[in-house]
């Protein structure tokens, strides 16, 4: 009984030290206010800057930002050894797909004694959506036109569309309930555009969050919404205007 009960504490002491990493973490992203244009213009009036890169190996070599440095959050020792090389009198950027490796390693350089520390809002799809340029290892020109964007939307009747990134955990976790969807509706054209794939298109759409999920009929755009979005809201999008 007396092991258990010290199990218990121990749980339950792990459970609490991450709940209140996360209200730290939330704190101080909250306590950023600038949006995606201020972020690019503080970048840009900075004499010296140092960009960091919070995303993959393979998410960097596909594309990032002009001399960005990239460094997997998750590797502590690699981490600590670019934070040592690091100036914490220079005005740092972090980013990664989302807001979330981004705000984390933000919130450690700023605890490390960083005095300018910014990270991407909305993450790097937002990034691509405002226009904002990208070195890619992917030829733009490949990217969809906005104007065969168009003429597929419009191919038929009713068309839903996810604009996402095999990188982004939320993204990933939609997959499955629009192949569900798909599946329960074929009257519907589902269509899925990857970020990386299409920086042109991105750009063109004014994307402002990862996923993009966007409702056309006949070609007409009558839905759209940014972020991930629940299945139930999804099933009563697809069932009200299949069944008209």
């Amino acid at each position: 009984m007396k092991k258990m009960m010290t199990f218990i504490l121990a749980v339950w002491s792990v459970l609490a030290l991450q709940a209140q990493g996360f209200q730290e973490i939330k704190a101080f992203a909250e306590s950023q206010k600038l949006d995606i244009t201020a972020f690019a213009q503080l970048i840009q009036q900075q004499k010296q800057v140092q960009i960091i890169d919070a995303r993959s190996a393979d998410e960097f070599r596909i594309n990032h930002l002009k001399g960005a440095i990239q460094v997997n959050v998750g590797d502590e020792k690699a981490l600590q050894e670019l934070i040592g090389r690091l100036d914490p009198k220079v005005y740092t950027f972090t980013y990664s797909i989302g807001a979330g490796r981004s705000v984390s390693l933000a919130k450690k350089l700023k605890d490390r004694g960083f005095q300018h520390v910014y990270f991407m809002p909305g993450g790097i799809g937002k990034w691509v959506g405002a226009g904002y340029p990208l070195e890619s290892s992917i030829d733009p020109a490949k990217s969809l036109t906005l104007e065969g964007y168009q003429k597929q939307v419009a191919s038929q009747h009713l068309t839903f569309v996810d604009i996402s990134s095999k990188h982004c955990g939320g993204c990933k976790a939609l997959h499955p309930i629009l192949d569900n969807l798909e599946k329960q509706y074929p009257s519907v054209q589902v269509l899925r555009y990857e970020l990386d794939e299409n920086l042109k298109l991105v750009k063109d759409l004014k994307v402002k969050l990862l996923p993009t999920l966007l409702f056309y009929k006949d070609g007409q755009l009558v839905w759209t919404h940014d972020g991930i979005e629940s299945e139930d809201n999804l099933q009563k999008l697809f069932q009200t205007y299949a069944s008209r």
